[in-house]
């Protein structure tokens, strides 16, 4: 509760609030909160205990707009020879330069739906759920992700010269290849050849690849009537200009005994719309089956067989909805169970349902990595699961998530998106409905100012975002990393978050709703008068005086930012303000009289206004008053 102090005249009194900026309480009524505590904090920091000031602004980062509708995805993406973005909007993949130039798109027609980015070290891979999948190296050109398999069959003839067995019969078949990646394909279907007396060669005749990938085209073999096994690879040539290639198998040793076996699960990537990297594989949501989970093979991105594939024993029809990678632990969320995919190596795993998770997550985007868990978004609340049990965070915002929840449209919901901002040490969670502005808005948890008071301390802003994209990486240019970036909620821009201290160029609008100031319980009190503590600025500043919920004065205050400070101006021509920190006082109308006294502060400006403390003067009535 507020600090009450005596001040003269016993009957005169003083309650005070000290700190501003505990963060927002929902579940306890305005009488019964903290001082510290509000009911309002909007486009407010907690970043500063005991000052209260606008939450750092956002400023609009491409450098055009590319029309109305929301964008469907982006990500800073770091390979170990490029750094770059990628955003999605009207269904095609565009890479915005570093100044914030969208350019033209680099992967057109991709779909409406939600786009994911994921990439290793060498590849950045786009997750939609459609079929193929595909990948890039630079966020300019696009290939499948993965190489199919050559559909024209080797033709094979017999040519002089050479050592192979006559009269014994040879298969033959071919795979396309990317040396870049070290990757090549399924082998082709196999052709037969018998080799006859003075044609001890086979000329094996391959078709060009057209992807545009494929360099390299890989020729194996094996002499069937000696009873080798498998197809090893005998040679290889260049994907040539033209239709065809050819390529001479003179003598066995060419392919046995010691030739590489030709791939055989070199499968393509099935239609997936989201995935991770873990445990030296990559692990990708089916499209089509809910809870399926299908990987690939160790060490090879693009290698997909048909039978790898884990479906998640979920209950009540539930699906994944989240997928994090979190040391030996493939944590797997729905939208109310959690399973875990233990690996203690890259070859065997356990699947086990976790005892301690009591929430799943809304959508792909409502869970992230934070310090000592995963923060994660769930019907119920926001909470932070360490791999064990889950702890709820959003005790103090209940009744402002219940809104959400319940007046939110389900492909709003599904898209609710959190991040952990590492340089401000605070968790963001963007909603479709913020609660005292009935608009998209969202709720920040200072973590911070969390450990400090070990009490939850949100706050909340206006912000209308889609997603957020942290530049999370190794950044060539001091100060980039830790930069967060976002994408607009209806508009194809991106922006970042958490620089300057202006909209976008416009006013900022910082509004604070305190406590039911109780001066004396259960007695009537007639508040006299009004005093404060702040830092000039720019901008404007207005108090909103409610007494028993019912508003009685707004009391402007000139905040004094074109005031003149001493050690500063010149004597005789200016007009002096005092210090940084200066007092505002007013008196209360009579009219502000009765049980519980509330401020609704707001401030509107473009600066780092700083408001310290207030207190009011009040004299309760000696005894209760009858009713």
């Amino acid at each position: 509760m507020a600090k009450k102090a005596a001040l003269g005249n016993k009957g005169y009194q003083l309650v005070a609030v000290d700190d501003l900026t505990g963060g927002v309480d929902l579940r306890r009524s305005p009488s019964l909160l903290q001082s510290t505590r509000a009911r309002v904090l909007r486009n407010v920091s907690l970043q500063e205990p005991g000052a209260w000031q606008p939450f750092p602004g956002w400023r609009t980062f491409t450098t055009t707009n590319l029309g109305a509708g929301r964008p469907q995805g982006a990500r800073r993406i770091y390979l170990a020879g490029a750094t770059f973005t990628l955003a999605s909007w009207g269904d095609s993949v565009y890479k915005p330069t570093d100044l914030g130039a969208w350019g033209a798109p680099t992967l057109p027609a991709r779909g409406t739906g939600e786009h994911y980015f994921v990439y290793d070290r060498n590849i950045a891979v786009l997750f939609d759920g459609l079929a193929p999948t595909y990948k890039t190296t630079d966020g300019t050109t696009w290939s499948s992700f993965g190489i199919a398999k050559p559909s024209v069959l080797p033709v094979l003839a017999g040519v002089a010269g050479g050592s192979l067995v006559a009269t014994n019969v040879y298969e033959v078949a071919y795979t396309y290849a990317d040396s870049g990646l070290s990757y090549e394909s399924n082998g082709s279907t196999v052709a037969s050849h018998t080799v006859v007396a003075g044609s001890l060669t086979i000329r094996v005749t391959v078709a060009k690849a057209t992807n545009a990938q494929v360099d390299t085209i890989y020729v194996y073999a094996r002499n069937k009537t000696a009873g080798e096994s498998v197809l090893r690879r005998a040679g290889s040539v260049p994907n040539p200009a033209g239709a065809t290639a050819t390529f001479d198998i003179t003598a066995p040793t060419q392919f046995f005994p010691d030739g590489v076996e030709i791939p055989t699960r070199h499968d393509l990537a099935k239609a997936l719309k989201y995935g991770v990297v873990w445990r030296n594989r990559w692990w990708g949501l089916s499209a089509t089956v809910g809870n399926r989970i299908h990987f690939t093979e160790v060490f090879l991105p693009q290698a997909w067989p048909d039978l790898f594939y884990v479906d998640i024993p979920f209950e009540k029809g539930d699906r994944i909805t989240g997928l994090i990678a979190l040391g030996d632990t493939l944590i797997v969320f729905g939208n109310t169970g959690v399973f875990l995919i233990i690996g203690q190596t890259s070859l065997d795993f356990e699947v086990r349902p976790s005892a301690g998770a009591v929430a799943g997550s809304l959508g792909l985007r409502a869970c992230w990595v934070i310090e000592q868990g995963i923060v994660h978004a769930s019907e119920g609340g926001i909470y932070i699961f360490d791999g064990a049990t889950d702890r709820l965070l959003s005790d103090s915002i209940v009744t402002g998530w219940r809104d959400a929840m319940e007046n939110s449209l389900p492909e709003q919901i599904e898209r609710i998106a959190v991040v952990y901002h590492e340089r401000r040490k605070e968790v963001r969670v963007s909603v479709p409905r913020l609660h005292e502005t009935i608009g998209p808005g969202e709720w920040i948890l200072d973590l911070s100012r969390t450990r400090e008071q070990e009490t939850e301390a949100w706050t909340s802003t206006d912000r209308a975002i889609g997603g957020y994209f942290p530049w999370d990486g190794k950044e060539a240019l001091p100060g980039d990393q830790g930069r967060l970036m976002s994408w607009k909620f209806l508009q194809g821009e991106l922006a970042e978050e958490a620089v300057g201290t202006s909209a976008d160029g416009g006013d900022l609008t910082c509004v604070y709703e305190g406590p039911a100031l109780l001066a004396a319980p259960r007695r009537w009190t007639r508040y006299i008068d009004l005093f404060g503590e702040y830092g000039p600025a720019v901008g404007t500043f207005n108090i909103e005086v409610r007494v028993d919920d019912k508003p009685v004065t707004v009391l402007p205050f000139g905040i004094g930012a074109s005031l003149s400070l001493y050690g500063t101006a010149v004597y005789g021509s200016s007009v002096y303000g005092g210090r940084l920190r200066r007092n505002f006082t007013s008196m209360l109308p009579l009219e502000a009289e009765g049980l519980t006294l509330t401020l609704r502060a707001t401030y509107v400006g473009r600066a780092t206004f700083r408001w310290f403390t207030y207190a009011v003067g009040h004299r309760p009535e000696p005894q209760l008053r009858g009713f």
